[in-house]
């Protein structure tokens, strides 16, 4: 918010005068000046004329650049910055040969916060000049990681290919805050020329960098990433898996299909969700009704049915249910398998009797019990607890341990110091979502 004050308003600022210099300080928003050092003061009031109208400011701003304190040199350059940045900016740049760190601090963030005009060249000549061998950048110092942080983000505001390359160098550093920021920032330049560093940080051991990598292909026209992305549609990360999915959707190449597929069968909603949003892109049938007779008919085979029942339970929609109950009791576990965790998908609790039926049936394969705990534990119904808790004591060792995980998603039971070894911190972090959206959430967990 700009202040109006006239340039005889300013220079009382500057007043011998304790009084008329506190007086003009509180109008300016200089508060404490009588318990301010001399430095601070002038620091504080460099830093506010920032706010003031820039003709009346500009020549106070330029006295006090010759100020032996680096803080005031630095307040008022960043100021000159803001009202003229045609002037402001060579003056910043020479304040970064100063030897005192935190006027190069000041000058850093102010060149981001506000990204003047010519400033986004400046920032990526230094950053590239940073990569050199001889400055020998600690990727552990947060001082400079913050640093170098801001400066990859607002290159990727800025959106010029002249930051490319200092950008890919970002995105080999050591710290993973700074290579997934310039994954992100490579990704809104949209240069093909990144296109084999992202590619490369696929591979990166931080999550979130295959994410923001991921993420950035996605912004590229090139599509000769495509089986790169094929690769990490398995990534151990849902965060990852999924990003990948959405990516392969926008590509709209049809050959990715039935790996969507094949991922929606897993245990993530969130991917399979992703991927389903995909195959949808993908212009890929999914009508409840052809879902439907893909189930029933006997001229498709095992796996369509599979990934027909899957993506029923995606579709959100009542009409799936009969379907999805009627492939609970087929055959093939495969089938069954896919029904039960698309029941759990579907979120419709009338489903939540016919899977304590398919529970207590003792000849049922461990695969489908353990698919229809999953999906109990999805719609929280705390009615087939008797079962789950037969299941629990079950000789076998990873049926068991499923009946555990679904208790503790239900809200009766704790993880143990001796199960906890055996229980996924995912379960645990989401029971709290499933019991709210059941309307039974309480403090048990």
């Amino acid at each position: 918010m700009r202040q109006t004050m006239s340039r005889s308003e300013i220079e009382e600022l500057f007043s011998e005068d304790s009084g008329v210099r506190s007086a003009a300080a509180r109008k300016l928003g200089v508060r404490d000046v009588d318990l301010m050092e001399s430095e601070d003061y002038l620091a504080g009031v460099a830093g506010r004329l920032a706010s003031a109208d820039g003709e009346a400011a500009l020549p106070a701003l330029h006295r006090l650049l010759g100020h032996p304190d680096g803080l005031v040199r630095a307040n008022a350059a960043c100021s000159i910055a803001v009202l003229e940045p045609d002037q402001g900016v060579p003056i910043l740049e020479m304040l970064l040969f100063e030897n005192d760190r935190e006027v190069r601090r000041r000058v850093l963030e102010t060149l981001c916060r506000i990204r003047p005009p010519g400033a986004g060249r400046l920032l990526s000549r230094i950053l590239l000049t940073l990569y050199q061998a001889k400055f020998s950048i600690d990727p552990f110092d947060d001082w400079t990681r913050d640093l170098r942080r801001r400066m990859v983000v607002a290159l990727g505001i800025e959106r010029e290919s002249y930051a490319v390359n200092s950008l890919r160098q970002a995105l080999r550093e050591g710290d993973p805050q700074v290579r997934a920021s310039a994954a992100w920032a490579l990704g809104q330049i949209g240069d093909p020329v990144a296109l084999p560093d992202l590619v490369d940080a696929l591979d990166d051991r931080d999550g979130t960098v295959r994410q923001r990598a991921v993420e950035a292909l996605g912004e590229l026209p090139d599509r000769s990433a495509c089986d790169a992305l094929l690769r990490r549609l398995d990534d151990p990360e849902p965060k990852v898996a999924a990003a990948v999915a959405r990516c392969l959707g926008s590509f709209r190449e049809p050959r990715v299909a039935p790996e969507l597929l094949r991922i929606i069968a897993g245990d993530s909603d969130r991917v399979a969700r992703a991927a389903f949003r995909a195959l949808r892109m993908l212009g890929h049938g999914i009508s409840v009704p052809e879902l439907t007779d893909k189930i029933a008919s006997p001229n498709v085979d095992v796996q369509r049915r599979a990934n027909a029942a899957d993506l029923l339970g995606l579709t959100g929609v009542g009409e799936a249910l009969p379907a999805l109950l009627t492939a609970l009791g087929h055959r093939e576990s495969l089938v069954s398998v896919a029904a039960a965790r698309a029941l759990g998908r579907l979120g419709d609790h009338r489903a939540a009797p016919y899977l304590r039926d398919v529970l207590e049936d003792d000849d049922q394969p461990t695969a489908v019990l353990q698919a229809v705990l999953g999906a109990l534990g999805e719609l929280g119904d705390s009615m087939g607890l008797y079962a789950v808790r037969l299941a629990s004591e079950s000789p076998d060792q990873n049926l068991a341990n499923t009946a555990y995980r679904t208790m503790v998603r239900l809200g009766y039971a704790k993880v143990v110091p001796e199960k906890r070894a055996e229980f996924l911190n995912a379960d645990r972090t989401r029971a709290p979502r499933l019991l709210m959206r059941a309307g039974r959430f309480d403090e048990r967990l």
